[in-house]
């Protein structure tokens, strides 16, 4: 199927998007969101093109493969190189699991998990959001603002509202130290990226390749197959 980007969708093949159309002679801004205005210029262009058999494109403003090929082929591979901060947010990460960090005296609960809930200001709650909020905080880069995130879907709207969000697509590799946002309500520290699967580092999981995705009693290192990832929170501050 390849990358298919449409309005609401933000990231570097959105601006690899833009980038092509401007190319092509339409005066759009840089960035990395499709907007409304970036659905008039694809449906303008397609109007204008055909595909490499003369037949009309569908002018729906969705950049799929036909589009692509009309604006040069297919998107290139993006790839996201993570700087010092990142690797830094890395071995944090990593310090705490090989540190062994569980929950004590009751579900979401212990002295450790609580340092982590404290930065949110949810103690006694959920804390996958908390953990990945703590590890930012103690590279020195607070995300949002000094209280970060305790609710995966607010995290992954931030992102995709300031420009963060990367989709996990084929073709695309993700820094060390950006977050993983999963399908379902759950999120970690990316510590490498692989072919069909990522290592991570996440709080409130379990231990083992299979088991427990999300409430777990720790924190552990993972391996999480690219289906069950929905993309990656990627900062400036953690790029080379």
């Amino acid at each position: 199927m390849g990358i298919m980007v449409r309005k609401g969708s933000v990231g570097p093949y959105v601006r690899q998007l833009k980038e092509r159309l401007r190319a092509a002679g339409v005066a759009l801004p840089l960035t990395s969101q499709f907007d409304a205005a970036t659905r008039e210029a694809v449906i303008a262009f397609q109007k204008a093109h055909t595909t490499p058999t003369g037949t009309p494109l569908e002018c729906d403003g969705v950049v799929g493969p036909d589009t692509w090929r009309a604006l040069g082929g297919p998107p290139g591979p993006i790839i996201d190189r993570a700087g010092s901060r990142g690797r830094q947010i890395v071995m944090i990460a990593m310090g705490e699991s090989m540190r062994g960090v569980h929950e004590q005296g009751g579900n979401n609960r212990g002295k450790d998990v609580a340092v982590y809930q404290r930065v949110t200001n949810t103690v006694g709650q959920a804390w996958c959001a908390s953990f990945v909020s703590w590890c930012y905080q103690q590279a020195g880069i607070p995300l949002h603002d000094a209280n970060g995130f305790a609710a995966v879907k607010a995290l992954r709207n931030w992102a995709k509202t300031a420009g963060h969000w990367r989709p996990r697509n084929d073709g695309y590799m993700p820094p060390e130290g950006s977050i993983v946002i999963y399908t379902f309500s759950h999120t970690g520290i990316l510590v490498a990226a692989g072919e069909s699967s990522d290592t991570t580092v996440e709080g409130n999981t379990g231990a083992g390749a299979g088991g427990s995705q999300r409430d777990g009693d720790g924190v552990y290192r993972r391996t999480r197959v690219h289906t069950i990832i929905a993309g990656y929170v990627v900062i400036p501050e953690i790029l080379a």
